[in-house]
C-alpha cells in the first residue's frame, strides 16, 4: 500500500494562485493579524522568512566546500543589522564584516567571537580603532593615514593590531556608480602607489601592525562572476609579490562580496507593454547601429551574417529562442566576423539585462581553480556577502491609502515610503510590487486597525490560521480592464518618494495589502525618521508562526535624544 505523499514545507516567499505566502503563512492574513494585534503603527511592516535566511547561508556554506583551501563566511552587517537576524547567523557559524564602531559594539554584545570579526572602513575614527585593537579584532587598512592612526593607537595601548590591506585593483564591476568601490577614483582601498608606501612602513622593523592578508571588495549588485574571479587572481599575484618584498604571513585572502540578487525576475508580470517595447527597441536599435556600421564595408556574405545575428537577437528579446541558442549562435557569428571585437561587449551588455545572476555556487566554482597550486596550501579565503544572505529573505507590507491622477500619470498611494525602502529613490533600483491577495478576495478590501496610537505591542506572537478579518463580503472578479499603469508612491513630502514607477497593477481598494519584494538588504538598515515618520515594525516568520523582532518607532523615541540635561552638558 502506497504511503501518503510527503508534504514539502514551504520556504521563503511563494505565490499560490495569487495569494503570496511567507513560508506557510498567507501574507494577507499576517497583514490583518498585525492590524488587530495592538502594534501601532502595524503598517507598513518588514516581514522576514527565517527559513529563506538559513537556506541562503547554507548555499554559501555548501559552495565553500568545493574550495581546496580553508574558508570562512563573514556576513556584511551593514546590509541588515536586526539583532535577531545576527543571532541566527551567529548560531550558524558566520563571522561579521563591520563598518563602524557601533556595529563592533553590537557584535561583541551579541557574543560573536572577536576572531570572527573584521572592522572595515575608509574613515575610522580613533575610538573605533582603539576598540578593535583592545578586542583583538581584525582591521582593514584602507589608506596611509589609516595605517598611521592604527600604529599610533597600538603604541598608545601597548598592543599589536591584526590587519588586512584593502586594495583598489581598478576593476570595473559594471554596477551603479554609487555602489562601485574597486575602481580608480573610488574612496576605498590602496592604489599601487599608496600600497608601496604602506608596505615600506610595515617592513620597517618596528611596526606594531601585523598584516595577515589582503582584501578587495569591488562593489555591490555584481552580476558577473568573472570580475570577482579577476579580482581574486590579482590578489594572489600581489600576495606573491609582497611576500618577495619581505611582507610574510599573508594567509588570508578576503575576496569581498557584492553578488546581486535577481530583483527583476518577476518584472514582466507588472511591466506595461509600452515600457517593454521601448526598452527592447532601444537595445536592438543600438546593436543594429553597431552592426550596420561594422558591416558597411563588408562583402555581401558577411553582411548577411550580420543580419542573421540581428534576427536572432530580435527573436531572443521576443522570447522565441532560448538564451543558450542565442549565446551559441550570435557570439559565434560575431567571433567569425570580428574576433575579439567591440561588438562582443555590446552583445554581452544586452544579454546581461536578460540573464540571471550568479549563485554562490557559481561564484565559488569560478575561483576554485585559482587555488589548486601547492603554493596556496596556507591560504584561507574569506567571503563577505550581505545582499545574497538577507536580500530575498524579506518583503515589505504596505497598505493602500487611495488612488489619484495628475495629467497622464496615475498614482497608487500607500503608507510605505522612501523612509522605509529608499533604494528606488536613491539608486533608481527595481523592487517587484504586487498585491498580497487576488484583487477579488476579501483580503483586498478595506480593513480597519483596532490598534490605538498609545498602544504597545500587546500579544504580537501568533499562529497561522487565525482569521482576524473584519471586512465583509467578497469582491467581484476583475479582468484585464481593471488594470492600470501606476506609480506606487508614499506619503513623504518629496516628489522623489516612490517605491515603483510604471507598474501595471489591479485597481486596489483602500486598505488592501501591497507587497514590495526583496527588501531584506539595505532597506530597514537605511530607514530614517525623515518627516518624523516611524521606522516600521519588523516580523520574523518561522514556518507557521510569526513574532515581532523589532517594534515600530514611537514619537517618544524620536524626541528622546533632544531631552538633554542642560545642567550636565553646558559650556558654562
Amino acid at each position: 500500500m502506497a504511503g501518503k505523499p510527503q508534504t514539502v514545507p514551504l520556504s521563503g516567499f511563494s505565490d499560490q494562485n495569487g495569494w503570496l505566502h511567507c513560508d506557510e503563512i498567507k501574507l494577507s492574513e499576517l497583514h490583518q493579524q498585525l492590524m488587530t494585534s495592538g502594534v501601532f503603527p502595524a503598517s507598513p511592516a518588514f516581514v522576514y522568512s527565517r527559513r529563506r535566511l538559513e537556506e541562503n547561508v547554507q548555499q554559501y556554506q555548501k559552495a565553500l566546500h568545493v574550495l581546496p583551501v580553508p574558508s570562512s563566511l563573514y556576513y556584511s552587517m551593514k546590509a541588515n543589522h536586526n539583532l535577531q537576524i545576527l543571532n541566527i547567523l551567529r548560531s550558524m557559524g558566520c563571522g561579521l564584516t563591520l563598518v563602524s564602531g557601533g556595529e563592533l559594539q553590537i557584535a561583541l554584545a551579541l557574543g560573536f567571537e572577536a576572531s570572527r570579526l573584521l572592522l572595515n572602513g575608509s574613515g575610522k575614527v580613533r575610538w573605533e580603532v582603539e576598540a578593535a585593537v583592545r578586542a583583538d579584532v581584525l582591521l582593514n587598512v584602507d589608506s596611509e593615514f589609516d595605517l598611521q592612526q592604527t600604529v599610533d593607537v597600538c603604541r598608545q595601548l601597548g598592543r599589536p593590531a591584526r590587519a588586512l590591506l584593502r586594495l583598489n585593483l581598478d576593476i570595473d564591476p559594471k554596477v551603479h556608480k554609487y555602489v562601485s568601490t574597486g575602481q580608480a577614483g573610488s574612496k576605498f582601498g590602496l592604489d599601487p602607489a599608496a600600497l608601496a608606501r604602506v608596505v615600506g612602513v610595515l617592513t620597517s622593523g618596528d611596526c606594531p601592525v601585523h598584516v595577515e592578508g589582503l582584501h578587495c571588495h569591488l562593489g555591490s549588485t555584481i552580476r558577473d562572476a568573472d570580475v570577482l574571479r579577476e579580482s581574486v587572481r590579482r590578489l594572489l599575484t600581489i600576495r606573491q609579490e609582497l611576500t618577495s618584498q619581505g611582507l610574510h604571513g599573508l594567509r588570508m585572502i578576503n575576496i569581498g562580496g557584492g553578488l546581486n540578487i535577481d530583483y527583476t525576475r518577476q518584472q514582466d508580470e507588472t511591466k506595461p507593454y509600452r515600457v517593454e517595447e521601448e526598452e527592447c527597441r532601444h537595445d536592438l536599435t543600438r546593436l543594429a547601429e553597431d552592426l550596420g556600421r561594422a558591416a558597411a564595408d563588408e562583402p555581401e556574405e558577411r553582411r548577411q551574417l550580420c543580419l542573421s545575428a540581428l534576427d536572432m537577437v530580435q527573436d531572443y528579446c521576443k522570447e522565441r529562442i532560448s538564451r543558450a541558442t542565442l549565446d551559441c549562435q550570435v557570439m559565434d557569428v560575431l567571433n567569425q566576423l570580428w574576433p575579439n571585437g567591440a561588438l562582443q561587449d555590446t552583445f554581452a551588455a544586452l544579454l546581461m539585462k536578460k540573464q540571471g545572476v550568479p549563485t554562490p555556487k557559481e561564484l565559488i566554482e569560478s575561483i576554485a581553480g585559482l587555488f589548486e597550486s601547492p603554493r596556496d596550501d596556507d591560504v584561507t579565503i574569506i567571503v563577505e556577502p550581505g545582499r545574497t544572505i538577507v536580500g530575498d529573505a524579506a518583503v515589505f507590507l504596505t497598505t493602500v491609502l487611495g488612488r489619484k491622477s495628475s495629467g497622464s500619470k496615475n498614482f497608487l498611494v500607500v503608507d510605505g515610503a522612501m523612509t522605509d525602502v529608499v533604494r528606488p529613490s536613491l539608486y533608481g533600483a527595481y523592487h517587484h510590487i504586487h498585491p498580497a491577495a487576488p484583487p477579488s478576495s476579501k483580503h483586498a478590501q478595506p480593513l480597519t486597525s483596532t490598534a490605538d496610537p498609545p498602544s504597545g505591542l500587546g500579544d504580537a506572537s501568533h499562529e497561522a490560521g487565525r482569521d482576524t478579518s473584519r471586512s465583509s463580503g467578497q469582491g467581484e472578479g476583475r479582468g484585464q480592464s481593471d488594470l492600470q499603469v501606476v506609480d506606487v508612491v508614499g506619503p513623504v513630502c518629496e516628489s522623489g518618494d516612490f517605491l515603483g514607477k510604471d507598474r501595471l497593477l489591479p485597481l486596489l481598494s483602500p486598505g488592501a495589502c501591497v507587497v514590495v519584494r526583496d527588501v531584506g538588504a539595505y532597506c530597514a538598515s537605511m530607514a530614517s525618521n525623515y518627516n518624523v515618520r516611524m521606522r516600521p515594525v519588523e516580523v520574523m516568520v518561522d514556518g507557521t508562526s510569526w513574532r515581532v523582532i523589532r517594534r515600530p518607532d514611537t514619537v517618544a523615541d524620536v524626541m528622546r535624544p533632544y531631552q538633554v540635561d542642560t545642567d550636565v552638558i553646558t559650556s558654562d
